[in-house]
């Protein structure tokens, strides 16, 4: 969790300072790196710091709340900063909270590091019917032209089938 902060604040830092759109969008980019490594690591410190299911459930819903809140918050507090302040307001904000959590963090959370999973994680390998199931869900479009903007019936002709091509 802690590198995901600094990734995310280094990246937060780098939107503040662009100088232009593209060193813009690649600091995005390490901005979005960070919010990917930060995301399951506080899962990861709720299931380790909360141990009893109901409290479990209890703080992952905290959790979710206050996710949602900042769905609906980012946006407003966004365009008051931007309108207020400028464009480069919206990222350097972050940087003083992205310190503030990184102290907070190295304090209070304890580091978890095992070698064998906690008795309510069972370890699970794939299973091969469900890959199995998996492919022939992604090729199904295959069967039917009509799912390809062409006709060819090709599932890279889709528009998710670009993607996943």
């Amino acid at each position: 969790m802690l590198t995901g902060l600094t990734v995310f604040g280094a990246g937060s830092l780098g939107c503040g300072l662009a100088p232009d759109v593209p060193v813009l969008v690649a600091a995005r980019v390490v901005q979005g790196l960070g919010a990917a490594l930060l995301l399951p690591g506080t899962l990861a410190i709720i299931g380790r710091a909360f141990p009893d299911s109901a409290e479990r459930a209890r703080a992952v819903g905290v959790w979710a709340g206050i996710g949602s809140l900042a769905l609906l918050a980012g946006p407003l507090l966004g365009g008051a900063l931007t309108d207020g302040l400028g464009r480069r307001a919206i990222f350097l904000v972050n940087v003083p909270i992205v310190l503030l959590a990184l102290v907070w963090s190295a304090a209070v959370v304890r580091e978890s590091r095992e070698d064998r999973a906690p008795p309510h994680v069972p370890r699970t390998q794939p299973k091969a019917g469900a890959s199995w199931m998996n492919s022939k869900g992604l090729s199904a479009p295959r069967r039917s032209r009509s799912w390809s903007p062409s006709g060819t019936g090709r599932w890279s002709d889709t528009p998710a089938g670009g993607c996943v091509a």
